[in-house]
Formats: C-alpha cells, structure tokens, sequence
C-alpha cells in the first residue's frame, strides 16, 4: 500500500465502517468497526471493490499481497492496517 494522498481522519474506523456498509453490503444492517466482514459476505470480489474505493476517498493503494484475511476481517483491522502502512517509510 502506498502512502495515501489524502490525510486519513481520525475517525478511520468509522469511516471505514460507513465506506463499506453504504457500498458493500444491506443499509438496512448496520456495519460498525468489529463487523466481520467475512461472516457478512465479503469475498475476493468485495474486496477488490473496497480497495478501489479505498483507493479513490483516500489515496491508499493497496498491493494485492495485502488483500488477506487478516487485513480485511473487520473495518478495525482494515483501520490498524492503512495506518501502519501510512505510517511506514516507502
């Protein structure tokens, strides 16, 4: 992942959970920071949608060796992840 061109809010988590709720999955269900996404339905396809839109809010381009599990489990890992990754010298 490279560094993101736009500064990422505090709120990373937040954010992230009304990123992915509003364009991945039902409104009517809620997604908060602790969601597993994957117990929601996110597949390989969701997660290359969700890398796009990452990609597209906030700069963040995320290499395909980063599309693990681990990384996309909840929108709290997807948070912990691109802050590291920010905060990393390329």
């Amino acid at each position: 992942m490279n560094r993101p061109h736009t500064p990422l809010p505090s709120d990373l988590e937040v954010a992230l959970a009304t990123l992915i709720g509003e364009n991945l999955f039902d409104p009517a269900e809620p997604v908060t920071a602790h969601t597993d996404l994957f117990e929601r339905g996110l597949d390989s396809m969701g997660i290359m949608q969700l890398a796009i839109l990452l990609e597209e809010k906030w700069g963040a381009a995320i290499s395909p060796e980063d599309f693990t599990e681990e990384h996309f489990k909840t929108p709290a890992a997807l948070a912990a992840f691109m802050r590291q990754r920010a905060e990393t010298p390329q």
